[in-house]
């Protein structure tokens, strides 16, 4: 399969208007609205002795407030494309930069090594069921729709 470099995914991304959509959309009702803020302290209770460290990268296909069933429809489409296109193997890191509204798609989506208490409480049942290099379904919150990969893997270094 030909891989497309970053700047092509937009372009892909438009075009990919064929695309089934169909995909699992896990809907979570969570306080925490971005990846980047800090977790509830029940997730930070249950999660803290898992023993691992987590790489983690994330796109969000953002969903403004107010916005009406047609718009969310659409957007959901939209992250349903986006998650075919990694699925099928396009670059995480390039689909991030290019289409993801989170602060992280600078990065590339990249969220860093983080142990479940330290990722949005949103992530932690998905990604403690996730071998490493898996996509999620989308996860979705008020903020809109998540798509997640773990990266890696490892235990906790003790500090």
């Amino acid at each position: 399969m030909l891989k497309l470099s970053h700047y092509c995914c937009v372009g892909l991304f438009l075009l990919l208007g064929a695309c089934g959509g169909g995909e699992s959309v896990k809907e979570e009702s969570s306080p925490t609205t971005s990846a980047n803020t800090t977790t509830d302290t029940a997730a930070t209770s249950q999660t803290s002795s898992s023993g691992y460290e987590y790489h983690v990268y994330h796109i969000l296909i953002s969903t403004p407030r107010g916005a009406s069933a047609a718009d969310m429809t659409t957007l959901q489409t939209q992250a349903e494309r986006v998650l075919k296109m990694v699925k099928e193997g396009e670059n995480f890191q390039g689909v991030a930069a290019t289409v993801s509204n989170s602060p992280s798609a600078e990065t590339g989506g990249d969220l860093g090594w983080r142990t479940l208490s330290e990722l949005p409480s949103l992530f932690t049942d998905t990604v403690k069921t996730m071998q490493v290099g898996d996509v999620s379904d989308l996860i979705r919150n008020d903020s809109g729709f998540h798509i997640i990969k773990l990266a890696d893997k490892r235990p906790t270094q003790r500090k």
